[in-house]
């Protein structure tokens, strides 16, 4: 299987004239690379540092410019050395499994270190180059399903423990059939089948200033002249729109865990770590996904592993239990996969959504609306995944906003953009958001924050609210909430 895959990378490596300006030098050692990948030796150790070698060099070429600025070889560059180390990896393993038998706990390193080295070319790069995005997704679904695959047998005391080479390929010298997935029974629940809600309905933020419902949701056209009108409003699209969608429906429901951590357990992300990123301590960082829902989803919603677990396995021996204290609310324990483009990493996820029909109207240019966003569909769209207590602080975008909840509900409070000089804005690159703590303002600061008007609401599962362009809005969670936006 994977040793099919590799063969197709090679063959993708061989054209690299793109790499030219980044010099004679380093097209040399790619094609170094490549030629051992073909020999296909038992030892590619010295392969393999070659391959991190030219990971590094384009790492750092690449944060010598600002990102928008990046030469386009630099990231072509990561992007085929990441390849390359893929293939040495999963090769060496290979080749390993024919002279000796592998533990699945080796083999789980070396997987998820594939799916690492690929991911960061897709997030850091943006995966350039004729098919090389498909032959990454194509690597890694085969890399996860692989790991859901030792997950789910190491749970069994009578699963084989060891793998062979008829792990790797389609069949064994004996003609054994690889396990399917679906051939292997799965492992006793361990995760629960939702996230839990931690906020009872009566206490819920007081609404005193609702947000718009229409009844019945929009039609076309209609939703077209709201948004095109000189003065466009928030709405709440309650029902109907995006009901339809897999992501509420078993057995592809984003509100079970299981499913989010069957499909994307190994992916690594970025990870907002603070309270909100206006915070002095706030930060980002890389990390695996099924960390991240393990150490600040599931715990920070009021469930602990057992005693002993280290937060980096997702199949436990025991149920998660109720925490006795809600740790999300210690802000240093908040974290936050936010405005990160989640679905275009894992198109498995794509697959679970569909942009709404109301993002392609095709609205209007106008003073707080100049152009639409520059993407393929004129449509820029973002995962928003967290415990409760996750806070996007008062800020306003550019650009039309619908945001789809999907799991869990938020609060959500919106003020015009003439309210501006009662909001407080930062001067500089955060002029964009207010200095103000909206629920909890300093009124000696800001005075006038008091008397500038909003309207709010709880945006429920199944529930869209369209943003206009400028109009700012601050955002918190009181579940565990999964959201997806779409701007236009």
């Amino acid at each position: 299987m994977f040793i099919h895959t590799v063969d197709r990378v090679l063959n993708l490596l061989t054209d690299n004239t793109d790499l030219e300006p980044c010099g004679t030098a380093t097209t040399y050692l790619l094609n170094r690379v490549i030629v051992d990948l073909r020999s296909n030796t038992l030892d590619l150790t010295t392969t393999t540092t070659l391959s991190e070698s030219l990971i590094d060099l384009a790492n750092h070429q690449i944060l010598v410019y600002p990102y928008k600025d990046v030469p386009a070889c630099w990231r072509r560059l990561l992007t085929d050395a990441s390849l390359g180390m893929a293939c040495c990896l999963s090769m060496r393993l290979n080749n390993e499994c024919g002279t000796t038998e592998v533990g699945w706990e080796t083999e789980q390193r070396t997987w998820r270190k594939v799916i690492k080295v690929l991911d960061l070319a897709i997030v850091v790069a943006g995966a350039p180059g004729t098919n090389r995005r498909e032959i990454i997704d194509e690597f890694i679904d085969r890399a996860q399903q692989r790991l859901t695959e030792l997950r789910r047998a190491s749970a069994y005391p009578l699963s084989t423990a060891h793998v062979t080479p008829s792990s790797l390929e389609p069949s064994s010298p004996r003609g054994q059939k690889r396990p399917r997935l679906e051939d292997i029974n799965p492992s006793p629940s361990t995760i629960s089948s939702s996230f839990p809600p931690l906020t009872l309905p009566e206490n819920y933020p007081l609404v005193i200033h609702p947000i718009h419902r229409p009844t019945p949701i929009p039609s076309l056209l209609s939703f077209s002249s709201h948004i095109n009108s000189p003065n466009p409003t928030p709405l709440i699209i309650s029902e109907g729109a995006i009901s339809h969608w897999p992501a509420f429906h078993p057995p592809r429901i984003w509100s079970d865990p299981s499913y989010l951590l069957s499909v994307a357990a190994d992916r690594v992300v970025p990870v907002e770590i603070g309270s909100r990123y206006t915070d002095e301590a706030w930060t980002q960082r890389m990390m695996r996904f099924g960390d991240f829902v393990n150490k600040y989803v599931l715990e920070g919603a009021g469930y602990q592993k057992p005693n002993g677990a280290d937060g980096s396995t997702i199949t436990q021996d025991a149920p998660l239990k109720p925490c006795t204290s809600i740790r999300s609310t210690d802000p240093k324990l908040i974290a936050y996969l936010a405005q990160h483009d989640l679905l275009a990493q894992i198109p498995r996820l794509r697959r679970d959504i569909a942009v709404p029909d109301y993002c392609y109207l095709s609205p209007e240019p106008a003073p707080e609306y100049p152009t639409p966003p520059a993407t393929s569909d004129a449509v820029i769209t973002n995962a928003w995944f967290g415990p409760r207590g996750t806070v996007s602080p008062l800020h306003h975008d550019p650009y039309h906003n619908l945001l789809a909840q999907v799991v869990g509900r938020k609060f959500v409070r919106l003020y015009a953009p003439g309210e501006v000089k009662k909001l407080y804005p930062f001067e500089g690159m955060l002029e964009n958001t207010s200095q103000v703590d909206v629920e909890k303002p300093d009124h000696a600061q800001f005075p006038a924050f008091a008397d500038a008007k909003y309207v709010e609401g709880i945006l429920s599962p199944g529930e869209m609210l369209y943003i206009p362009p400028k109009w700012w809005h601050y955002v918190r969670s009181l579940d565990v909430s999964f959201s997806v936006s779409f701007w236009f």
